[in-house]
């Protein structure tokens, strides 16, 4: 994949964050390593956040990472801390800086809540088998005497 490409869709991603949840002032410089390697910046200042595609040399904290882990981190399929300790993001700056990645991450879907099942009659052979198929799928099985 190409920088334009890996570059086009992290500011996408990034710019689609509320900016009126930050505060003060920030200038990160992500390096892009590997295939389509490149670097942009991440700025916030008098409440506008941009995403450029060049140097900011005077930056609060440089990120390093392949343009794949930065998308991962983005639509929250890795956190900053596993790519953190697994080596994919380098940070050369203050200790917490790499938690904004957080702040522009996908919030995790919602889990639906899985409904409770409970049978009560495994007197019955139908009652059986379902206790039983239940049973196996981690669903709660209450067992109880038949009429």
């Amino acid at each position: 994949m190409t920088y334009e490409k890996i570059f086009a869709d992290l500011k996408k991603t990034i710019l689609k964050a509320d900016a009126s949840k930050l505060e003060g002032k920030f200038a990160f410089q992500c390096v892009i390593e590997g295939d389509g390697a490149g670097t942009f910046y991440i700025a916030f200042e008098n409440g506008v956040l941009s995403v450029e595609p060049y140097d900011y040399a005077d930056n609060t904290a440089t990120f390093k990472a392949t343009g794949k882990a930065y998308k991962d981190i983005l639509a929250g399929k890795v956190t900053v801390d596993e790519a953190l300790a697994s080596g994919a993001l380098v940070v050369d700056g203050a200790d917490g800086c790499a938690d904004i990645l957080t702040f522009f991450a996908a919030k995790p879907a919602k889990k639906k809540p899985v409904k409770k099942v409970v049978v009560r009659n495994t007197n019955t052979a139908m009652g059986k088998a379902l206790a039983e198929a239940l049973g196996t799928s981690g669903m709660e099985v209450e067992e109880q005497g038949g009429n």
